[in-house]
């Protein structure tokens, strides 16, 4: 089941990449504002059409594959096992599988050094997508979504779309204070 997410989110991303730079999680969004490399607005706008596209696809899900009539399942719902889980851990759980996606994504998408435009950033997610627990969400659109059309706003779904933001902001600091590559001369633009 995650190696079909992945490689469905792996597609959006592809898809998507000239009209967002390929970003349809806000947590990327998050990252991508407070590494500066896009505006407030950018953000704002980015994050109303991330979490409205993640409900109006949720919804669509939800009506075409007739759950509605269905008895009461968990569809797509971001839902732990308290009694296997302890609430630091799925949180724990959500910071860290968000942190490594985004520095994934700064990794591949944003270093200059980058092979943009290749194969390897889809795979690089998809790895990272496959290593975090399975019910890790890392998407706190998909996170909101799910919970909110099934009107199954479990007590913890909060998990869900705090963590993601969380690990974001850690990756924006883990990345620019220990990872970015130096300037290099030669991809300076003269001024």
């Amino acid at each position: 089941s995650s190696g079909i997410n992945a490689e469905y989110g792996g597609a959006t991303i592809h898809i998507c990449r000239n009209s967002s730079g390929g970003h349809v999680n806000p947590s990327v969004t998050l990252a991508l504002f407070l590494d500066k490399r896009i505006s407030a607005l950018r953000c704002i706008t980015y994050l109303l059409s991330q979490f409205a596209g993640g409900i109006a696809g949720a919804a669509l899900i939800y009506v075409l594959c007739n759950y509605h009539n269905r008895p009461k399942t968990n569809f797509g719902v971001i839902a732990y096992d308290l009694d296997v889980y302890t609430y630091p851990q799925v949180f724990f759980n959500e910071v860290f599988g968000t942190m490594l996606l985004n520095l994934t994504v700064f990794a591949s998408f944003v270093e200059e050094t980058s092979d943009a435009g290749s194969y390897k950033q889809c795979l690089s997610i998809a790895i990272v997508c496959m290593i975090a627990n399975p019910m890790c969400c890392i998407n706190p659109a998909r996170g909101l979504a799910f919970n909110l059309i099934t009107l199954q706003m479990v007590h913890h779904a909060w998990v869900s779309i705090l963590g993601p933001f969380v690990g974001a902001a850690l990756a924006t600091l883990i990345y620019n204070f220990l990872l970015k590559s130096p300037p290099r001369p030669h991809l300076v633009k003269a001024k």
